[in-house]
């Protein structure tokens, strides 16, 4: 065990780390001093250092047989093994929440271990950190933790619960969430609006022209001229790659500047913890398959339709179709930052303003720079 423990504190992780040292300081063992104090002077967290020298003076004081024996077991109402590990999940939990610094968090979820299993009051570590966590004897900790009023007293006296933070995911999409294989997905976002582009175009090219030129004189009024409509029949490749190319480069900086947008709201207003590359290797590709299904219902609409029929196909579609990505898109959101769907369509409602804020005040400087260039060039 002791072995275990040793490696754990070698651990990357702040939270293993101070679990371990916890569970060290358990252990009441003498010997384990040196690796202690290793720890309080070499640790980079400041929080685990000084648990590191708590730790150590805990030995120190209860290190003979006789110190401070645990209380002895009372008769506890049997609880199923499922309650059970609950229970020690809850316990794990408030150790963790102890080593972050999260006192407060650490007393209530503590208080609910020990409510959902009793039988943790005689277990030393439970009762080791509820002494840690109250600055109590351990009986009296023990108590007061498992009162709800003094557990309450005890929240508010350790500054009340703050609001978390949700954890990143962890799951087998984060080992590939990274800037490379980004750029993949956003050059492949590229080339797919490039080529949508250049389809719609060519295959619908032709209905959009006989629309034009069906529509009566005082329709088309503002809309595209006869030599204008002559000059769209005539576009050659040479015209049309280039203009899809660039048309693919916007999509890719126009996606890339809106996840941006909502990954700002999703943490800010919204408490989310995920990462920007993790966020754009789920939303990037979820938007690839929405540009190939709109580009697919246009230019079916286009092939299928004619007159007006295609502009209620688009319509009808278009309308459908941004209810559903968005009921879609607030579904990854929410799984992505682990708050729900609700927040991940507020989170796409504000980035979207945060764009609209950015781009307003971001043409007003640029407006402001232009025109004070001009004054002094002339």
């Amino acid at each position: 065990m002791i072995e275990s423990l040793l490696h754990d504190i070698q651990s990357a992780d702040p939270q293993v780390r101070g679990e371990a040292i916890i569970r060290l300081a358990n252990l009441r063992d003498p010997s384990l001093l040196p690796t202690l104090a290793q720890i309080h002077r070499t640790d980079p967290d400041p929080r685990l250092r000084e648990l590191a020298l708590k730790a150590g003076r805990y030995i120190q004081l209860n290190a003979s047989p006789g110190a401070d024996p645990a209380p002895a077991a009372s008769a506890q109402p049997a609880v199923s093994p499922e309650v059970r590990q609950r229970a020690k999940g809850l316990l794990d939990a408030a150790a963790g929440y102890h080593v972050d610094g999260q006192h407060a968090r650490a007393i209530e979820s503590l208080g609910r271990a020990l409510d959902t299993d009793p039988s943790l009051a005689i277990d030393t570590f439970a009762s080791n950190l509820a002494m840690a966590i109250s600055d109590l004897p351990r009986d009296e900790a023990i108590a007061a933790v498992r009162d709800r009023s003094r557990r309450a007293a005890l929240i508010a006296q350790a500054g009340g619960k703050k609001k978390l933070r949700v954890a990143a995911p962890d799951d087998a999409d984060t080992a590939s969430a990274t800037w490379g294989n980004v750029t993949i997905d956003v050059l492949l976002y590229a080339l797919i609006s490039a080529l949508s582009t250049a389809a719609i175009f060519v295959l619908t090219l032709s209905t959009i022209i006989d629309l034009f030129e069906t529509l009566p004189a005082s329709a088309t009024t503002g809309s595209l001229t006869i030599a204008e409509l002559d000059m769209l029949r005539n576009t050659s490749l040479g015209i049309l790659i280039p203009f899809a190319l660039i048309s693919g480069l916007y999509a890719a900086v126009g996606i890339l500047i809106q996840g941006a947008a909502i990954h700002f709201a999703a943490i800010t207003f919204f408490g989310g913890a995920a990462s920007l590359v993790y966020f754009y290797r789920r939303f990037i590709p979820f938007q690839t398959v929405v540009t190939l299904a709109y580009a697919a219902i246009f230019i079916a609409a286009g092939l299928l339709g004619s007159g007006m029929e295609f502009w209620l196909i688009i319509g009808a579609a278009g309308f459908i179709g941004s209810i559903v990505v968005l009921i879609m898109l607030s579904s990854l959101l929410g799984k992505v930052y682990s708050f729900g769907s609700g927040a991940g369509c507020g989170a796409i409602l504000l980035g979207g303003l945060v764009l609209a804020a950015v781009s307003f005040f971001g043409s007003m400087i640029l407006s402001a720079l232009l025109s004070a260039l001009i004054n002094a060039l002339a």
